[in-house]
């Protein structure tokens, strides 16, 4: 699952236009990698890297001519409305386990941010979409240091109750 034009551009500070974004993706999707994000579903304010992501989806949906399959990153039921309309296929949905860097990030709490990707991704799926659930800030959090194993293993816990079983685990 290739997450470099999503997670290598989200943090610059110079916006990417969208043609060179559109020609990184071809250049990966050529290179047979079975899964791409290419984007996150995000406020274009607070992330104007990300700005542009329904038109790179929809240039590379509307025509599909690669047997890769396009995800997509979204935090809420407001991403994930926008990745629907412009056919992801995949979608990945987290939460973070540091309560710093998820108030931070959604201005919710751990707990709430869990169960709002828990509803989230149980709609993707009810709409016909593959759905991939992470806990972000896993292995420790720039705000917050290490994160508690048991805080790790109940937001895991509460995905594979949910019947979620497609969990990563991110830094």
């Amino acid at each position: 699952h290739e997450v470099g034009l999503r997670d290598g551009l989200q943090m610059e500070s110079r916006v990417v236009p969208l043609e060179k974004k559109a020609a990184w993706l071809s250049g990966l999707l050529e290179s047979g990698i079975d899964i791409v994000q290419a984007g996150s579903f995000v406020h274009p304010v607070k992330v104007p890297q990300m700005a542009d992501t329904d038109e790179l989806f929809r240039r590379f949906t509307a025509e599909k001519k690669s047997p890769a399959i396009l995800s997509g990153l979204v935090l809420n039921e407001k991403g994930l409305e926008r990745g629907l309309a412009c056919g992801v296929e995949m979608f990945c949905l987290g939460a973070s386990a540091s309560e710093t860097h998820s108030k931070k990030n959604t201005g919710m709490g751990t707990d709430e941010a869990v169960q709002r990707i828990i509803g989230a991704a149980k709609s993707a799926l009810s709409a016909g979409k593959k759905v991939q659930v992470s806990v972000q800030s896993a292995f420790g959090c720039g705000f917050e240091g290490p994160i508690p194993e048991e805080r790790v293993l109940k937001m895991v816990r509460a995905y594979v109750e949910a019947g979620l079983l497609n969990i990563s685990l991110a830094d």
